[in-house]
């Protein structure tokens, strides 16, 4: 932290559980939002939040260490701790690198989860107004009301899936000059938009909460590749616009992963097939339908099991 422009408390190691993604646009440089680490204080791990300013070329993804300057006695502030940006590598370098918190965003997640479940978290998340404006929360959400916002972390309920969609790829339809693949959408730069989105891709009004409002459609995008057969890699992509029927974000909830086609010369050259995408509609509603036929098939087997003692006493 800083006051007055002198830095206080310790000089700790961090492992970030969850970030905002940094802006992009004329706010970005004065931009500041939530990041969650997990640290050791003392007394064991303890997950601790609090408001940083976000650099346009320095990410901070689940999974990184980082040098945070903390205090013990400032875990319920908004700004509990400031992050030493300067040890952060810029996220192209990273890609570059393929370090495996972007080559490897499952196995990056999974730990970062694991760590967050084993960590102590201090008692009451930041309030007030000053929380409320520098996160953004006065447009309409206040994401520090929970240890972690958004549930990227759990790659469990889509990783078989995964899997078996990398398995089908080398099936799937190319030409001559490309290979099938599928790839997880790692981090992103969101832009600085009008407002949040529908299911539909459709902007959404929020006439309680008007102004500019997050609206993660990355422009600077982290894509993380598997061709099957092939270790994945991390590619920075930039310009990434998906199609405003389709719109992707960090939450895999709708949209775990992408089909692409890779050129066979360059790895980097990498297309997502947004035809084999279906709509943010109806891929919505096979989810729901899924869900529905799973509880269908949880009401029949307790039907069977109540049924069976009858049918053994007749």
């Amino acid at each position: 932290m800083k006051l007055f422009g002198r830095s206080h408390g310790d000089t700790v190691e961090a492992i970030v559980t969850d970030a905002a993604p940094p802006p992009q646009s004329v706010l970005a440089p004065h931009y500041g939002d939530w990041v969650w680490v997990v640290t050791d204080l003392g007394e064991g791990p303890v997950s601790i939040r609090a408001v940083v300013p976000l650099p346009l070329d320095r990410w901070l993804l689940p999974g990184m260490k980082v040098s945070i300057r903390v205090r013990s006695d400032d875990l319920v502030k908004v700004s509990a701790f400031e992050v030493d940006f300067d040890q952060v590598p810029m996220i192209e370098d990273l890609v570059a690198a393929n370090d495996p918190v972007v080559a490897d965003p499952r196995g990056a997640r999974a730990a970062a989860r694991s760590i967050r479940n084993g960590a102590a978290t201090p008692v009451g998340a930041p309030t007030g107004l000053w929380s409320r404006l520098t996160s953004q929360a006065w447009i309409g959400e206040n994401f520090a009301e929970s240890a972690s916002p958004r549930p990227h972390l759990d790659t469990d309920a889509w990783s078989a899936d995964f899997d078996r969609a990398v398995t089908a790829a080398s099936s799937k339809p190319a030409d001559p000059v490309k290979v099938r693949g599928v790839a997880i959408l790692t981090a992103l730069r969101m832009e600085m938009r009008s407002m949040s989105h529908n299911w539909d891709g459709t902007p959404e009004l929020d006439r309680e909460n008007p102004g500019p409002q997050r609206a993660l459609r990355g422009i600077n995008t982290v894509l993380t590749v598997t061709i099957p057969g092939q270790s994945p890699y991390a590619v920075f992509i930039e310009h990434f616009k998906p199609p405003r029927s389709k719109p992707v974000d960090l939450d895999p909830t709708v949209y775990p992963w992408l089909p692409v086609r890779v050129s066979l010369t360059d790895p980097k050259d990498v297309e997502v097939v947004w035809d084999e995408v279906p709509g943010r509609l109806q891929q919505i509603g096979t989810m729901l339908q899924g869900q529905v036929d799973s509880r269908i098939d949880e009401v029949h087997q307790i039907q069977e099991a109540a049924d069976a003692p009858r049918s053994r006493s007749v």
